[in-house]
């Protein structure tokens, strides 16, 4: 059995066609559960047709803590994270599910997540498998031509996981909040276990990735947290040779797409938390870097679409 998580918060305009794409799967042993944080719109209303249990909290905890809280009182084997703008194809869980059984090493798998418009209205899509660099800070995606392959970083906006199997390294950092928190627990399997994350081509989620985008909030928590990860698993002497190359990237994600939405504040923020990071270092630290380094240059021989930082 799976349990399916969706932490939500004002989300009348996504919930229904989530939900509804849940319940029209033709895998069908699964729980859901929704874990409300504070909304004040007609969300839990919608929600309370279905049948799923509902967490009510009056504040917002925020999207790691309250994915943690659930995954701590689940009892599946199987445990999906779901953010609530997405949509499912109909054999997605099943695809994820009978993938997940046929592997002993797995961790954690990413369905492929394609643009919810393009997927709403009947068009096809193609969702990449994802990477993330620790060496530029960047988040890359690839084409691949087979069915799946492994990976080094799985998205929080759809993230399937075994939950026997990862037991206590499957929570999310709460001062985290939201964002790059599943970069962080990408890492952390990855250099803490010798279990292996996938993507599978043949599972498609649809997630509206923009909804959001325009807060000064995603701005600052996204760029703050991505230099904790950076600061958090390397050393000094390694965070220092990548120095550089973490401004230069700022620089040319802000010029060719972030100026858009943060005008004013991503340069700000980014100067800003490039400086404290160096602050922040220890002499030296007990992590493992390698197979992360591994896993991301057999992906680079694969063909780049695109690559961002949030």
């Amino acid at each position: 059995m799976i349990t399916i998580i969706i932490p939500i918060l004002n989300g009348e305009r996504y919930i229904k066609t989530c939900l509804n794409s849940i319940f029209a799967q033709t895998y069908k042993n699964f729980g859901v559960v929704i874990f409300d944080n504070g909304s004040n719109d007609k969300t839990l209303e919608l929600v309370e047709k279905y049948p799923v249990k509902i967490i009510r909290n009056q504040n917002n905890i925020g999207w790691a803590k309250a994915n943690n809280l659930c995954v701590n009182e689940a009892k599946t084997k199987y445990v999906f994270l779901l953010n609530i703008d997405t949509a499912l194809d109909p054999n997605c869980i099943k695809q994820l599910f009978e993938f997940a059984e046929s592997k002993d090493d797995l961790a954690c798998v990413s369905p492929a997540i394609v643009e919810y418009s393009t997927f709403l209205s009947g068009k096809k899509s193609r969702g990449h498998p994802l990477a993330f660099d620790i060496q530029d800070g960047l988040i890359k995606a690839y084409n691949i031509d087979d069915d799946y392959t492994e990976v080094s970083f799985v998205p929080g906006t759809a993230f399937f996981a075994n939950r026997e199997r990862l037991q206590k390294q499957l929570y999310f950092r709460e001062d985290f909040f939201i964002y790059h928190e599943d970069v962080e627990l990408s890492l952390r399997i990855i250099t803490k276990t010798n279990l292996k994350m996938y993507f599978l081509s043949t599972a498609i989620v649809a997630h509206d990735s923009k909804q959001s985008f325009s807060r000064f909030s995603t701005c600052k928590l996204a760029i703050r947290n991505l230099f904790t990860c950076l600061t958090t698993y390397q050393d000094r002497r390694e965070f220092l040779s990548h120095y550089l190359v973490y401004g230069k990237n700022l620089f040319r994600m802000y010029k060719d797409f972030y100026y858009q939405y943060y005008p004013f504040a991503f340069p700000i923020l980014s100067i800003f938390y490039l400086a404290i990071s160096v602050f922040k270092l220890k002499r030296y630290k007990d992590i493992n870097l390698n197979r992360l380094h591994e896993v991301n240059q057999k992906m680079s021989r694969l063909s780049k679409q695109f690559e961002f930082i949030f």
